[in-house]
């Protein structure tokens, strides 16, 4: 684990552009750097270092956007959270209905860390809402019941509304995937945007779900090189491709501690953040496939070392 040092966060002086102001916010990750610029990094700079730079624009009304990750739990007192992470609810059988408002394993809130943390997250006023899904005796329909509860929450809120999905069931043998997918391609279809991670399986996504469903966001991995992380997936389901490789973000071990971990599922979480801090910019949502469709066209193509892909992959 990695304790990030205890300097103050530097911010520029913001600069008014209408009702929104662009602020450069340092220290921060290398991923956050990278995302909020368009030049590629040194080849020669640490990933584990602590000393980059975040753009991000920050408007000066909110109309407040609900991050739902769908996972381990996520270590709600964690300071990154800034006391905007809260429990939403448990479908995990077993000992960890006790833990309702933890996380044994720390995956969700390394996640919940990236898309919203303060230090080390994209979109740092979103309410992450933490659905525990994900466990030793969790299968599919856990995860749809899961998927349905989100869908019902973010129509009752009426708030824009997002899903993190960073885990992966095999197309092949998974029981029952049909019900799962329909969920989230009901979610979708309700106006839920999903953003789901491309699997850390060095294949073709479209051999797991939902990473292979058309209404999803699924995200590859790639480097500080600008590389594809090396076990990230791939192939023409793979919509974008983001930072994933030495990430740090919240760690579930202590409320003040982080962690570097490397793959998909800590990608997914940047494009979710970005989804959210357009909504903000905007002061309105957009429907799902059009937030697909206007991130793949900001998205920059043609500047990974994608290595042994298969063709179509973006």
């Amino acid at each position: 684990m990695l304790p990030i040092a205890q300097q103050p966060i530097h911010t520029s002086a913001p600069q008014p552009v209408g009702s929104v102001t662009v602020q450069s916010t340092t220290p921060s990750t290398w991923g956050l750097e990278r995302i909020s610029h368009d030049r590629a990094l040194s080849r020669n700079k640490d990933p584990l270092e602590f000393n980059y730079t975040y753009r991000y624009k920050n408007p000066s009304h909110r109309i407040g956007v609900d991050g739902y990750i769908i996972d381990t739990g996520v270590m709600l007192a964690h300071e990154a959270f800034g006391g905007r992470a809260t429990f939403g609810a448990n479908f995990t059988p077993g000992v960890n209905q006790d833990f309702d408002d933890g996380d044994m394993d720390g995956h969700g809130t390394h996640i919940g860390g990236i898309l919203g943390g303060d230090r080390v997250g994209v979109a740092r006023n979103v309410k992450i809402i933490s659905v525990k899904a994900l466990g030793a005796d969790a299968g599919a329909t856990e995860l749809t019941r899961a998927v349905d509860w989100v869908t019902a929450q973010a129509m009752a809120s009426g708030n824009p509304s997002i899903i993190c999905i960073c885990f992966g069931l095999p197309v092949e043998g998974a029981d029952p995937i049909g019900d799962f997918e329909s969920a989230v391609n009901n979610a979708v279809n309700h106006g839920v945007h999903v953003v789901v991670a491309a699997g850390n399986s060095n294949e073709d996504a479209s051999n797991v779900t939902p990473a292979r469903l058309a209404s999803v966001m699924t995200v590859g991995a790639s480097t500080i090189r600008d590389e594809r992380w090396p076990d990230s997936n791939f192939g023409a389901v793979v919509n974008v491709f983001a930072p994933g490789a030495n990430i740090i973000s919240a760690s579930h071990g202590f409320i003040d501690r982080y962690q570097q971990l490397s793959g998909t599922s800590g990608a997914a979480p940047y494009v979710a953040g970005v989804m959210v801090n357009w909504i903000e910019v905007a002061g309105v949502n957009r429907p799902p496939a059009q937030m697909i469709a206007d991130i793949e066209a900001a998205a920059f193509s043609d500047m990974l070392d994608l290595g042994r892909v298969s063709p179509g992959t973006p």
